[in-house]
């Protein structure tokens, strides 16, 4: 039974509703923080939307814009002039017809750049930058319109690091594709009109490796612009040129971290949004980052009060419930100190009583066991709980026996009895067991108690009373009669002695007195067992050595064995004497030998093999034998491969007269010449540990070196152990 705890239950109970509260707190103020970073990554989320959504309306409305003004180009009057300067390659002439119209353009609409280019995609002239001409042109909106026929715009990056939008038409003349025209408008100017109408600032930078350095400066020397190379560790701020330009180097590091969620950084005290994507020029190559940056300090502000009032809220009523717990737990603290006092004393007496309980609930289920439960039964709490008494059934008791139980239990409310029950390592064991069924107030069974206790010694001693005193008697009358029997057995057989010198010349008669000289001398064997059981022979003790044993048992048995049978003796290398009746040793193995020898009757290949070696009794083998002293035994093992020994024949063997061979070839007396008493015992023990019946047997015959003591099993499925 689990041990009562000195310390408060409601204390803890307490505790844990303080701090399941200050987790429920943490869990609040996560939650209002997701929360809080939730809208302000769907509002820096529609915020971005809306700039691509409006950059991308831009772009194209620009570009529409600009395919209007090269188609009116390419309608107006000077169409045949524009054709004839673009097939001879007549720059001043080409400037001469659009200088005034480039120049209306710039002013008005923002257009930054104006080319001419012939079939081959060279320049013709560049009204921008009319000193420069004559390269070709290999941009991808020129390469489209090429290939395509048609006009094509988008955004591209050029090689001083301009990022304008771009329009180029072919110029056909009758049919003929004779060269190109191509309109600019800055990406500048096109951010520039965006920022001004929303509540946020866009910044855009370009990879450095789309750029050389040398190019790029020299393109804010001829842009007259102040860009920073070294501003950016990867990019170059592209826009805005001044002004926010500044904030970039403050977020710098962010900036070269492009992320698919927003940010929160912070500027002069400031909190900003930050969200920014892949910039993609007109062929879909990444070329830098379009960059959101929203100024959120009133919002963000606004959150963190909201936030610190409902936490402070939270917390107020966290107080308040634990205040109101500790008055209650207050108020009950001394009852529960009483009843955990009564409940520590019953808890005691339960786990220091010497006999085993069980409590289980109303459906049987283990619910608390004592240590002396798992003392007798061998199982642990742990595997006792959540199992059934059922665990501990032998097979011994029917069905009935168990019904006839609960109906006590039922009518009475208790039962005791004698029940044999089955350890965990198998053993069987007899206890007295009493069930006690616990009812509430209404009369309805709640649990069971069983308390019970181990009797298996104090039936093993009423055995061996009984044992003693039935062959005490049993010796008494046995010797009585067969010392009579015996001097009756001395007459006949001197009147037989002087019967056959009288009648030596009759031989019929003679071989008929022999035969019952014979009879009278079997008769007389018979008497000396008798005596022998009953104790009242003769008993010499001797030293000799075990090799004097094996020696006299071998000559017997070369006269008693069959020769079909199959016989080896392996002796000890060692000298090993005792002290001990040498003939009554010697009868003890040739029983054993003996009852071999039947037992291979019926085997196609007998076999009995004899060992003779040292024994050392370890610590274990005192604890389970504490009667038997000392630590060197001879050990005599006789092995043999016949029928072994039936379950059901292993509890008699030892009784005296009981034998299994048919009648006249054996007497029962063969294992009940020494103390029996001691061979029951220990048979019985042995028996348990081995179980069921195999047809091989080893006989294990040890005798205590220089004590006159032996002890013997039979190993295999059974064991016995004897000892005189």
């Amino acid at each position: 039974m689990s041990e009562i705890q000195n310390h408060s239950i409601l204390t803890k109970v307490l505790t844990a509703t303080v701090v399941g509260f200050l987790v429920l707190v943490f869990a609040f103020h996560y939650s209002l923080r997701q929360q809080q970073e939730q809208q302000f990554q769907t509002h820096m989320k529609d915020s971005y939307s809306r700039l691509t959504s409006e950059l991308e309306s831009s772009i194209n409305s620009h570009s529409d814009w600009m395919d209007t003004l090269l188609e009116q180009l390419r309608i107006s009057g000077n169409t045949e002039q524009f054709s004839r300067a673009m097939r001879s390659g007549d720059r001043e002439q080409l400037d001469v017809l659009s200088r005034k119209y480039f120049e209306l353009l710039n002013v008005n609409n923002h257009v930054t750049h104006m080319y001419f280019l012939n079939q081959q995609r060279r320049v013709i002239l560049r009204l921008h930058q009319p000193e420069r001409f004559g390269d070709r042109i290999e941009r991808y909106t020129t390469l489209k319109a090429e290939q395509s026929g048609h006009i094509t715009s988008g955004i591209e990056l050029g090689p001083l690091g301009t990022l304008s939008l771009r329009v180029v038409s072919p110029w056909f003349e009758n049919g003929d594709r004779i060269g190109y025209v191509e309109l600019g408008i800055e990406l500048e100017d096109i951010l520039t009109d965006i920022v001004q109408n929303n509540p946020f600032d866009v910044i855009l930078t370009i990879n450095k490796r789309e750029l050389t350095k040398r190019n790029w400066q020299l393109g804010q020397q001829m842009l007259k612009r102040k860009g920073s190379w070294e501003q950016l560790d990867q990019s170059i701020v592209f826009f805005p040129f001044s002004g926010i330009a500044n904030l970039a180097g403050s977020i710098a590091g962010e900036m070269d971290k492009p992320a698919l969620s927003s940010k929160m950084v912070k500027i002069d005290g400031k909190c900003f949004g930050l969200k920014q994507q892949s910039f993609l020029d007109v062929s879909g190559k990444e070329i830098g980052q379009l960059i959101l940056l929203m100024d959120v300090s009133e919002d963000h502000q606004e959150s963190k009060s909201v936030l610190y009032w409902t936490m402070g809220l939270f917390l107020i009523l966290v107080i308040g419930v634990a205040l109101l717990l500790y008055l209650i737990i207050n108020r009950t603290e001394k009852a529960r100190d009483r009843a955990e006092a009564r409940l520590r004393l019953a808890s005691e007496a339960i786990a220091k009583t010497v006999d085993g309980i069980i409590i289980t609930d109303d459906k049987g289920i283990i619910l608390e066991v004592n240590g002396a439960f798992e003392k007798v039964t061998g199982f642990t709490r742990k595997e006792a709980v959540g199992n059934k008494p059922s665990m501990l059934q032998s097979g011994m008791h029917s069905e009935q026996f168990y019904r006839d139980m609960w109906a006590s239990i039922v009518e009475h409310g208790q039962w005791q009895g004698r029940v044999v029950n089955r350890r965990k390592n198998g053993e069987e064991y007899p206890e007295h067991l009493s069930i006690t069924a616990i009812s509430d107030d209404q009369g309805v069974v709640k649990n069971y108690v069983g308390v019970f206790s181990d009797i298996s010694e104090q039936e093993s001693l009423q055995r061996q009373f009984f044992r003693a005193q039935r062959m005490e008697s049993l010796a008494t009358l046995v010797g009585g009669i067969a010392h009579e029997f015996n001097n009756m057995l001395a007459g006949m057989t001197g009147n037989l002695y002087l019967a056959m010198h009288e009648t030596k010349d009759m031989p019929d008669t003679t071989e008929k007195l022999k035969t019952v000289d014979k009879l009278s001398f079997q008769a007389a064997e018979m008497i000396k067992q008798l005596l022998a059981f009953a104790e009242k022979g003769i008993t010499r003790k001797e030293s000799f050595s075990a090799q004097e044993l094996l020696q006299g048992v071998l000559e017997h048995a070369n006269l008693s064995v069959p020769e079909n049978i199959k016989f080896s003796v392996s002796q000890p290398q060692e000298t090993l004497m005792l002290m001990a009746d040498k003939t009554q040793s010697q009868q003890v193995v040739l029983n054993l030998i003996k009852n071999a020898v039947d037992a291979v009757a019926s085997t196609s290949h007998p076999e009995i093999s004899v060992t003779c070696a040292l024994y050392i009794a370890d610590q274990a083998f005192h604890q389970k034998h504490e009667q038997v002293s000392g630590d060197r035994f001879l050990c005599i093992s006789v092995t043999d491969n016949g029928c072994g020994i039936a379950q059901e024949d292993q509890e008699k063997i030892f009784e005296p007269f009981y034998s299994t061979k048919e009648v006249g070839e054996g007497t029962g007396l063969g294992l009940a010449m020494v103390k029996p008493f001691w061979w029951l015992t220990m048979t019985r023990w042995l028996l348990k540990q081995r179980g069921t019946f195999s047809p091989d047997s080893v006989i294990w015959c040890c005798l205590h070196l220089t004590v006159n003591r032996a002890w013997t099993c039979i190993n295999s499925s059974t064991q016995i152990l004897i000892w005189y």
